[in-house]
């Protein structure tokens, strides 16, 4: 009977998660940063330290319930983009580690995101093609007027994932 109780216990904290992958239909990703627990103010810094030496596109910055994501739609090879993510200071090593091992990382969409700012480009801006798929997945999903396009490509698909989570 006790494990039977504990077995549905831990039925009821899982739930399924939906997220949006990096991945796009020409193999290549954009990029997704995870700062849980991490202050905004570092969070800024570190992304706008790696924006300015690898001359990305705009970065934007979500608040969720556990800390900032951020995203940016600049396309790039999965060990480019590694590389990125990898030597961006506070990122979340395990979501790193796991995107490249699972050769896509994932955004988590849910209730409690808020897209609350973009980081404009720098001087060492380098044009590249960012995902039009993912900036019209965004622009659908953040109600955020300044989402914009700099380069983008012709594609429209993106790849939406689903994973269990435990919630305590």
């Amino acid at each position: 009977m006790q494990e039977q109780e504990n077995l549905l216990n831990i039925e009821n904290r899982t739930t399924t998660e939906l997220c949006i992958s990096s991945l796009c239909q020409c193999n290549r990703h954009i990029l997704f940063w995870d700062f849980d627990n991490i202050d905004l103010s570092f969070a800024e810094k570190s992304l706008s330290s790696i924006q300015a030496y690898h001359g990305l596109g705009d970065i934007y910055i979500i608040k969720s319930s556990s800390g900032y994501n951020a995203f940016c739609l600049d396309k790039f090879f999965l060990n480019e983009a590694y590389n990125i993510l990898y030597h961006t200071r506070w990122n979340d090593f395990q979501h790193v580690r796991i995107g490249y091992l699972s050769e896509s990382w994932a955004l988590r969409i849910g209730d409690d995101k808020e897209l609350i700012k973009r980081i404009d480009i720098t001087e060492n801006y380098k044009s590249r093609k960012q995902s039009n798929a993912h900036y019209n997945f965004f622009k659908k999903i953040f109600d955020f007027e300044d989402i914009r396009l700099l380069s983008n490509d012709e594609l429209e698909d993106v790849v939406l994932e689903s994973y269990k989570q435990n919630r305590v």
